[in-house]
């Protein structure tokens, strides 16, 4: 209140005026960091008098205050913030104090200029008043036909149309605009202000609103086709009110109601498609609102149609404006992404051309970067279409997979030296991946493996010679993804592995799920020479570090299981001793951790599952008599029963150890008759066969899947990036076992027939069965 009086006192003092309209500013934002969370009892208590000096803050004007400053606007942005925080989340006490900043904050909004020092304050205006539009309590004060109209004439018009700065960003700072305008990070534009506005209308005044609207839409259309050169903004402001009134609130399952006054298909085919083809090219800014138009409402179109448009998008790749070219590669990714709408023998006609066009694009780009400072070469909408379009054509691009595959790794030798935009080298190795699975799994004698070892080990071994350690977990996953498809180590694999194994290499975070995928193909694919090369303790002294942390112990029973499964029981058995004592030395600090045992009782049973009952039994009571009943009773039952498994095909393999166990070695676990650990152990079968369907598991591995829009950034990490299309198939190790259940059942009746006294022990669960 003092600050108040010191304002009213300032006057025309300008420096005066100024820190306190800024000590004002930091005030509005401390009150809205201390109501943000609840309303606390002192602000309930004072809130006419806040609210009261808040409403006179809005109706303060001062010309003579610094303009360049915008001290006035950025203050009275606060105070508008603070007045959203209330509607929204203190509306019963804040409701008689809403028609007073309701009258205030349109007043004021409607005196703003256009000019970029009033965005601030237009757009947090224009949300408050869409936060008190949205409230159903509120709907009557906007019920009638003149205040919407003039809330959409005074309001959402003039904040719609496009203003020279705005121009000057498309030309100038095109990422920046791409980010607010197809990304929707464009929360406090004034723009996207009015198009919250038009939704909170819509939502409890839809017909009234769309009439209103579908008039000035129009009437803009009608400016555009009077003078195209000079009213492009109106079809501008036209085609993003359309958006507004259909598109955004728009799924394909539940259309938005105003798409019944707006048809949209008609909208396409009279403005739309005849900017697409134009030739000459029309307006830039016309042309990318075509494209997002398109890509917003593709549900809608016809198939046909927008086989039309793909070959037109394509040649819009090229386009010199970068904000046009990543649009059309954009809507382009967005199409080939629709479930079930377009054929694979529907596109193939034009998946060579759109190929061309893409890589043309990226060549282009890179050549004049330098000239252009506009144009940053590395433009991830490409790249993530040509992911999109390897994964839709899958075997049509075999034949043009080699040519292909050398333009992704000119790519990849130019972004080696300067990683610049992380979701561009994302997509080129998911590109990588992509083109790597299609090809050799349509390649059966290892032609396509070799040619693309030939050709991808060069850049993989500067990128890691250079260190660059961005791409060095993409490296390794590739590596891994190829290695899965021979059955033998190549030359240029086994000079790898030494390195591979080095400590250092394991020492960063974000090389071990790779490392260790690619350690686990090694020892699929290369399990002879590494035993004879006697590579197999060095894979355990990665096990061994992986071991000793909580973030990479997971990474390490992945690896230890790949061992268990490659080695023969010879060889294991001399390591099975210290494998079993760094185990019991961690699970003793640890056993209270329902992951770690889960971990444990995993290994227990792939290596029963594998090699034997006997096996596991014998090792265990060689370092301590009653190990295993121990293990079971204490550790496995108490938390094993109460976890669940991820994969099913971990579950089959729990199945199929424990039920080995049970049947092969039931004496280890009955000592002076003391049946509990058995019986205990029986009990955790049951709980795997619950988890278990009955039927034969189907393998499953990451799918080509076109359809899957999720296949984004969203997998990207500063530390560790998994390629959506790298993850390797999780072969079953007992295709001969159909049906895990089947399999337990018969055991146990074999037991029984063998050892009667089992019988009223294995009733009980063949009854559950």
């Amino acid at each position: 209140m003092r600050l108040s009086q010191e304002l009213d006192s300032a006057g025309n003092d300008v420096i005066r005026s100024g820190g306190v309209l800024e000590s004002i500013r930091l005030i509005c934002r401390i009150f809205y960091s201390l109501n943000w969370q609840d309303l606390p009892e002192f602000f309930e208590d004072h809130m006419a008098e806040w609210m009261h000096e808040f409403e006179k803050y809005l109706r303060y004007d001062n010309n003579n205050v610094d303009e360049g400053e915008c001290a006035v606007e950025h203050m009275q942005a606060a105070v508008v913030e603070n007045a959203s925080l209330y509607a929204h989340k203190y509306e019963e006490e804040f409701a008689p104090f809403l028609p007073r900043f309701v009258s205030a904050i349109w007043q004021r909004v409607v005196s703003l200029t256009l000019l970029p020092k009033h965005d601030r304050l237009a757009a947090a205006s224009i949300r408050f008043i869409a936060e008190v539009v949205s409230k159903q309590m509120h709907a009557s004060l906007f019920s009638d036909e003149a205040t919407i109209r003039q809330i959409i004439d005074s309001i959402v018009i003039p904040n719609m149309f496009l203003r020279h700065v705005d121009v000057e960003l498309f030309e100038d700072s095109p990422l920046e605009y791409i980010s607010r305008d197809l990304e929707n990070a464009d929360s406090e534009t004034r723009r996207r202000g009015a198009c919250d506005l038009i939704n909170a209308l819509c939502k409890h005044h839809n017909l009234i609103t769309t009439h209103i609207c579908a008039g000035h839409i129009s009437t803009m259309f009608q400016q555009y086709a009077a003078s195209p050169g000079e009213n492009w903004r109106a079809k501008d402001a036209a085609l993003h009110l359309v958006i507004a009134l259909t598109g955004r609130a728009e799924t394909q399952l539940c259309p938005s109601k105003a798409s019944n006054q707006l048809n949209v298909l008609e909208i396409y085919s009279t403005h739309i498609m005849g900017e697409l083809a134009s030739d000459p090219v029309s307006q830039p800014v016309i042309l990318a609102d075509a494209i997002q138009f398109i890509c917003i409402f593709r549900d809608q179109i016809a198939s046909d149609e927008l086989l039309r448009v793909l070959p037109l998008l394509g040649h819009h790749l090229l386009n010199s404006k970068v904000v046009v070219q990543s649009y059309a590669a954009a809507c382009l990714d967005r199409i080939l992404a629709i479930p079930r709408k377009l054929s694979r023998h529907e596109l193939q006609p034009i998946v060579n051309p759109l190929f061309e066009a893409l890589f043309s694009a990226l060549d282009t780009a890179h050549a004049d970067h330098d000239e252009r400072t506009d144009a940053i070469w590395e433009n991830e909408y490409i790249m993530k279409v040509i992911m999109r379009l390897l994964v839709v054509s899958q075997d049509i691009v075999f034949p043009i997979a080699q040519v292909i595959a050398g333009k992704l790794c000119s790519s990849l030798r130019r972004v080696c030296t300067n990683p610049r935009n992380p979701k561009f080298n994302h997509y080129l190795f998911e590109s990588l991946a992509v083109l790597v699975r299609v090809t050799c799994e349509l390649d059966g004698n290892h032609a396509s493996t070799n040619h693309f070892e030939r050709i991808l080990f060069p850049p993989f071994q500067s990128i890691l010679q250079m260190d660059v350690a961005e791409f060095a977990p993409y490296v390794f996953q590739i590596l891994a993804l190829l290695l899965g498809y021979q059955d033998s180590l190549s030359d240029a694999y086994v000079s790898l592995l030494p390195p591979l194994l080095h400590p250092m290499l394991w020492e960063r975070r974000a090389n071990v799920p790779a490392l260790t995928s690619l350690l686990q193909s090694y020892l699929i694919a290369g399990i002879d020479h590494i035993v004879q090369q006697s590579q197999l303790e060095p894979f355990l002294g990665v096990f061994q570090k992986l071991l000793a942390s909580k973030q990479s112990e997971t990474y390490a029973f992945d690896l230890l299981k790949s061992i268990i499964v490659c080695v023969d029981s010879t060889m294991l058995d001399i390591y099975i001793s210290t494998i079993l004592q760094l185990l019991m030395t961690r699970l003793q600090q640890h056993r209270e951790r329902f992951d770690f045992c889960n971990m444990f009782f995993a290994f227990i049973t792939v290596i029963a599952a594998k090699h034997g009952g006997a096996s596991i039994a014998s090792s265990l009571e060689n370092k301590q008599a009653g190990l295993l009943s121990n293990l079971i009773l204490h550790v496995f039952s108490p938390h094993v029963g109460r976890s669940k498994f991820v994969a099913s095909l971990d579950v089959k393999c729990a199945i199929i150890g424990v039920t080995r166990i049970l049947c092969e070695v039931p004496d280890f676990l009955t000592e002076r008759g003391d049946t509990v650990p058995w019986n205990t152990l029986l009990a955790i079968l049951n709980e795997l066969l619950c988890q278990y369907n009955g039927t034969a598991f189907v393998v499953h591995e990451r799918e080509l899947n076109a359809n899957n829009e999720s296949v984004d950034i969203g997998g990207y990490d500063a530390t560790f990036s998994r390629l959506h299309f790298g993850l390797k198939r999780e072969d079953d190790m007992f295709p001969e076992i159909q049906d895990a259940q089947q399999f337990a059942l018969s055991h146990l009746q074999e037991l029984s027939t063998r050892c009667p006294h089992f019988e009223p022990l294995i009733a009980a669960l063949r009854q559950s069965r």
